[in-house]
């Protein structure tokens, strides 16, 4: 009974410290300061000079997530985004997550979709239990759109009036479409006010994984059990 028992130990152990990640999650990047509601569309509105892409964009930020971990779990309430959703409340915002910090050479991780909602809102992307790296690119899209100005212009992405509060990425936006995207930080400030930022309003949640020591102490107490429980049942 004795090696059955040591494996139960280091069964349950392993299962603790991997889940572990997401009992401990808190925010690890924010940027939500208020910029007196301004939005950024997904194109450009013709008023702005020198748009960064023409016609149709997705956009996005590359961020770097506070506490310096390679990798981090992301939590059940992942994401939250603030929006202004001036149309159907379902209408889908999609959000891709990128690896590193380029979306044009970065592997596409994760994908989902959150409701536009109605009016001046936070909607939530759901990416629990993923794991990602300490420097991701998200960029967001209207998966939906087919070219005209509802399905574009009536779901402006609010933008953040200071740099990120938790965790660090350039004042800078990406735009454009899957392989193609340009960065550029001059055009959301020139659209907004004086006050605003390439940032735009979003707050992810998780917790770093254990670093490459623990997981593989771990590793190694679960595979020394699981080896005693397999000839305490062969015998």
């Amino acid at each position: 009974m004795k090696k059955f028992s040591m494996a139960l130990v280091a069964v349950s152990a392993l299962s603790f410290v991997m889940a572990a990640g997401s009992a401990n999650a808190q925010s690890i990047y924010q940027a939500t300061t208020g910029n007196n509601g301004n939005g950024l569309n997904f194109g450009p509105d013709g008023l702005t000079p020198n748009p960064p892409f023409s016609g149709y964009w997705e956009m996005g930020n590359t961020i770097t997530f506070a506490g310096g971990a390679s990798n981090y779990t992301l939590s059940s309430s992942s994401v939250d985004l603030t929006l202004y959703g001036g149309g159907d409340v379902t209408y889908p915002i999609q959000m891709d997550i990128y690896s590193g910090s380029n979306p044009n050479t970065g592997t596409l991780l994760f994908t989902e979709t959150a409701p536009a909602g109605y009016g001046t809102n936070t909607t939530v992307f759901d990416f629990s239990g993923d794991v990602v790296p300490g420097t991701v690119t998200y960029i967001l899209s209207l998966p939906d759109q087919n070219g005209s100005y509802d399905s574009i212009f009536l779901y402006p992405i609010l933008t953040s009036g200071a740099a990120p509060s938790v965790g660090s990425g350039p004042n800078s936006l990406w735009y454009g479409m899957p392989g193609s995207f340009v960065a550029n930080s001059s055009y959301a400030p020139a659209d907004g006010n004086s006050s605003t930022t390439n940032y735009l309003q979003v707050e992810f949640n998780g917790a770093a994984v254990p670093d490459g020591g623990t997981t593989l102490l771990l590793l190694g107490l679960a595979v020394a059990g699981l080896a005693g429980l397999r000839r305490k049942f062969s015998v």
